[in-house]
């Protein structure tokens, strides 16, 4: 990469530098509309304009915590550059200028021989993808070196260069006229490309023109030959990592315990009972040290340890132990930063803390919105200290309660936690077989869930204040060894009164006149009405209900909320049928469709999702009533959006006031290719909501494009344009008979036909009968679920 140094200086504001990338790396920073060049804005602090001639002229900024001078902009587009064929960058620095001390820079040890090539991927792909996957961070393989000892390796290779020059005199070897032998030549006369040697063996034999590539030092061959490499060992001091020569005459690990005149002192670590020994120098050595390479990472500080995480990680799949036997220590800050937990038990439950393919560590991760890898058996946790220390909590909570039934939740976890009580019927539907629909719920909504038993409250007592008189109807409760307990309507023959204040009620069986008991008082309760004794089941089934608690982000707990009451709804009509939330304008909340039932009704699936996306809402039913959690803003546009959907052809005004719609204008003649399939396709592809509202006075159509972000309008307004203006397709697909004019005619009635056929008896016509209560429930179905295939 070559520079040129422009007059004003590098760290002042508005210093300019121009700075040659070559033409492959300059297309590649301009692929994609430039988003890598927006890339290197943030992370250099620096403005780059990319010419397609390989030329990038850089202009600084506001100078400040090493971002925006002209040495770090340089550097960053070095290291971007370096990102697309994985090459290893070298950095030039001043002597005692240390990477490590930048804010913006975080360096990773990678074992050189059994990880970097991992750690890289194939042509430097796995770290070009993770530095798109992270985003404001990119990492490359650095040689780090000082301005003094660059400069001495290029006069080192000035040097190198001067003495391999071929020089007249030369003793050198040649291929004899093209054969497979080497032969000792001198060296007579040197041109730009060719020499004229002389054959020593035989001075008879005349001298020879050759290439300077047909001809090679003789020390190259002595060179070429593999000479085995020993390794660098580490140095014999206290705390080196050791082998030792044993009294059974087999090396075994140590670690030195103190230095001795001639001696070392070393504990041997397979066995902590086994007393320390010392040893010669010559029964003790080093253990060979690991060469590496270091990665650096440039970015803002979250994204430059989400990345130093993922690679750590990818460090200790190859080289177990290089990471997880030297934890880094936790950060104590508020902001984002490491903390390093170890696993109970030593890992006993690792594989619980995992999942199947990492789902556990993603959804607990997801939930927290934190950085979550396990290197060893510790948790390595990114992020700020309240993400970090939800992530910590639910960890534990994994792994200490194995059932998954909470008795509390706990206190750190409060303000992420929403509670559904849950019908006792529906657990199993809420549950799913193997919990796989709670399973489904958490990957799509980002939540975890765990049950927590409900304690009964005084509320919760199905108890009717009940009055005792002779001739009542009550109901009284009856004990069986099969049965168990069981409530029998009966008649109040007597009430006897006793010193104590408790009393006894004789009553008489209505299933069985002949047979009457005794019963206290507290065995009889009043005889319901309907509704009363159905108010009555909920609280009692209510009263041994679990509550569902939702951890994670709040609108995706709400969205997990919204689904398990329509589960539980659909399962036990009514159990929330009081539920009523609040909506005021405050912030995220809840409310009910202001639609009447029977819009409501209307409103299919699909058309219910898109709206949703499209208003950046939450749009769920729970029995017949659609809920919707958001913003104050995204519930107004949600519930206008959902009343027109309900409108044939809705009339919208003042569409130029408002920022969240656009309209087409669409002659007649370009209406064909815009069917009700081809909007719905649009609409799902853009997450828009497109619709034809009441025709201009010209008699031409508006479509109106509705949704909340601009970006993807425009992107659905492209598409329609496009739509409307392609070529009628022709239609291809095979007609039924019935399809054509006359499908429909009987021709047993037609003139002239045979009398076999006129006198045939008309087909019988199966007519399939379903009860109202099967009727509704297909309705129910088709709306929650579609029509069938």
């Amino acid at each position: 990469m070559a520079e040129e140094e422009l007059e004003v200086a590098g760290n002042e504001p508005g210093w300019t530098s121009e700075v040659d990338v070559g033409t492959a790396d300059a297309a590649w920073l301009l692929e994609d509309g430039a988003r890598r060049v927006a890339k290197f804005t943030r992370l250099a602090g620096a403005e780059a304009k990319v010419q397609e001639d390989g030329k990038v002229q850089l202009v600084g900024g506001e100078v400040g915590d090493g971002l925006g001078s002209r040495a770090w902009a340089e550097e960053v587009l070095q290291a971007l550059c370096a990102l697309r064929t994985g090459r290893c960058v070298t950095i030039l620095r001043p002597l005692g200028d240390k990477a490590t001390s930048s804010p913006s820079v975080s360096v990773v040890e990678v074992p050189s021989e059994d990880a970097k090539g991992y750690v890289m991927g194939k042509g430097g792909e796995r770290l070009l993808k993770l530095s798109e996957e992270v985003g404001d961070a990119i990492a490359v393989l650095v040689e780090e070196k000082s301005a003094a000892a660059a400069e001495s390796a290029e006069k080192e290779e000035v040097a190198n260069e001067e003495d391999a020059a071929v020089k007249v005199g030369d003793l050198m070897e040649a291929l004899y006229q093209g054969g497979k032998r080497w032969f000792e030549v001198r060296i007579e006369s040197v041109t730009d490309e060719k020499v004229k040697v002389k054959w020593t063996y035989d001075e008879d034999v005349p001298e020879e023109e050759l290439l300077l590539t047909d001809l090679r030092r003789k020390e190259e061959m002595q060179d070429a030959a593999p000479k085995k490499k020993e390794p660098a060992r580490q140095a014999l001091e206290v705390g080196a990592a050791v082998e030792g020569l044993y009294s059974n005459g087999k090396w075994f690990e140590a670690h030195v315990t103190a230095v001795l005149d001639g001696k070392v002192r070393v504990k041997w670590t397979y066995d902590d009972a086994v007393p320390e020994s010392e040893l010669t120098l010559a029964d003790v050595k080093g253990k060979p040290t690991v060469e590496i390479d270091k990665v650096f990472i440039y970015g803002d500080d979250r994204a430059r340890m989400t990345m130093e995480l993922k690679i750590l990680n990818f460090v200790e799949m190859k080289v177990k132990d290089f990471v997880a036997s030297k934890p880094r220590v936790s950060d104590d800050c508020e902001g984002n930063g490491f903390s390093v937990i170890p696993l109970l038990n030593d890992g006993e439950l690792k594989a619980k803390v995992i999942g199947k393919k990492g789902s556990v560590r993603l959804k607990i991760a997801k939930a927290c919105g934190s950085e979550l890898e396990y290197i060893g058996n510790l948790a390595y946790i990114v992020g700020t200290q309240a993400e970090r220390a939800r992530t910590a909590a639910i960890l534990e909570l994994i792994q200490t309660v194995p059932t998954g039934d909470l008795d509390s939740v706990p206190e750190v976890l409060e303000a992420m936690a929403s509670l559904v009580t849950v019908h006792p019927e529906a657990l199993p539907v809420v549950m799913g077989k193997q919990r796989a629909t709670l399973n489904s719920m958490e990957d799509e909504t980002g939540t975890m869930c765990f049950w927590k038993n409900n304690p009964v409250t005084e509320s919760q007592t199905p108890e009717v204040e009940l009055a005792l008189t002779v001739g009542m109807t009550v109901e009284g409760e009856f004990e069986s060894k099969k049965k168990g307990v069981e409530w029998f309507e009966a008649t109040v023959l007597e009430i006897k009164h006793g010193e104590d204040g408790k009393h006894t009620v004789k009553v008489e069986w209505t299933y069985d006149p002949d047979e009457k008991s005794e019963l206290p008082d507290s065995d009889v309760r009043k005889m319901l009405t309907v509704a009363e004794h159905k108010k009555r089941e909920q609280l009692e089934a209510m009263a041994s209900a679990k509550s569902l608690v939702i951890l994670g982000p709040q609108r995706m707990r709400a969205l997990a909320e919204l689904r398990v009451m329509g589960l539980v709804e659909d399962k036990c009509p009514g159990t929330y049928a009081s539920f009523a939330p609040i909506a005021d304008d405050s912030g995220f909340v809840t409310e009910a469709s202001t639609l009447a039932d029977e819009e409501q009704k209307g409103i299919p699936e699909h058309r219910r999702k898109t709206i949703g996306a499209a208003s950046n809402c939450i749009i769920e039913p729970v029995g017949d009533t659609l809920y919707l959690a958001g913003s104050f803003a995204e519930r107004a546009l949600a519930q206008e959006y959902l009343k027109w959907s309900t409108m044939e052809k809705p009339s919208v005004q003042n569409t130029e006031a408002r920022d969240d719609i656009d309209v087409l204008v669409v002659t007649k003649d370009k209406l064909v290719n815009l069917t009700p399939r081809a909007l719905g396709q649009v609409e799902e592809e853009t997450e828009t909501v497109a619709f034809f509202a009441a025709d201009t006075p010209g008699g031409d159509s508006r479509l109106v494009v509705c949704g909340a972000d601009e970006a993807k309008r425009a992107s659905a307004v492209a598409k329609l344009v496009q739509l409307q203006e392609a070529p009628q397709e022709q239609d291809t697909k095979k007609r039924k008979w019935e399809d054509w004019g006359d499908g429909g005619k009987d021709w047993s009635k037609a003139d002239g036909a045979s009398k076999e056929l006129q006198s045939a008896p008309p087909k019988k016509t199966k007519v399939l009968v379903f009860s109202s209560e099967d009727e509704e429930r297909r309705r129910k179905r088709a709306e929650r679920f579609g029509p069938r295939p």
